[in-house]
């Protein structure tokens, strides 16, 4: 288990360092093209920079706090309320979620800055076209995807080993049906954020998570 957590760790680190110094390279050379912005005064610079950023920055603190609890607590409450087997199985059925949720991440690197810029400039009906292009592609990408992962769930389950095709392929059919609709809601949750409303998407990200652990505690009793 060492092992895993060193190469998850050093491969992070080389990942970084090269995003470091391409947008370091990149800031370089766009320095070079942009001409000089006129000098502001440093009291109203740092007036309109750390209020602002303050007032937008605090509540994604506790979104992504949120959204990484959210994502550990089924296996969380699972080892608390049931056993390792009933947990192995669950995670291993999570593991193909995880790969079918990553479709929706290059569309929202696409769309999402788009739409932030419209946003920007008030122009609200190119929001809303974009939003519904970059949710028609998304759940089109991942209708084949999901219904593949549903009719095969029994080999898939299967390349974890034998002990995984008691519940597994069950989990993982009720796991791409959860994915689908998530497709269909899109970018949601990153246009509140980008749009201004990001206390909003706080409260939505608080209320998926309350609603997550109180239908854990009822029904993975039963």
């Amino acid at each position: 288990f060492a092992s895993v957590a060193y190469a998850f760790i050093i491969a992070s680190l080389i990942s970084a360092l090269a995003m470091w110094g391409c947008v370091r390279r990149q800031i370089r050379v766009e320095s070079r093209r942009v001409p000089a912005a006129p000098p502001i005064e440093p009291d109203m610079a740092a007036f309109y920079d750390w209020r602002a950023v303050l007032a937008y920055s605090v509540p994604l603190v506790p979104i992504g706090l949120m959204l990484i609890a959210d994502f550990f607590m089924d296996i969380i409450m699972l080892n608390i309320l049931s056993d390792a087997t009933n947990v192995g199985q669950y995670a291993a059925a999570a593991r193909w979620g995880m790969l079918v949720t990553l479709v929706i991440h290059p569309a929202n690197l696409i769309f999402v800055p788009l739409m932030a810029g419209q946003c920007g400039l008030n122009r609200l009906d190119q929001v809303k076209m974009l939003y519904r292009a970059s949710t028609r592609w998304v759940y089109f990408v991942m209708l084949p995807i999901a219904l593949f992962m549903v009719l095969a769930r029994q080999p898939m389950m299967l390349l974890f080993g034998k002990d995984f095709i008691q519940s597994g392929p069950t989990i993982l059919a009720i796991l791409m049906l959860g994915s689908l609709f998530a497709a269909l809601t899109g970018s949601a949750g990153l246009l509140l954020t980008v749009s201004g409303k990001q206390y909003g998407e706080m409260a939505c990200v608080a209320g998926g998570l309350v609603a997550n652990v109180l239908l854990n505690l009822q029904w993975i009793p039963r």
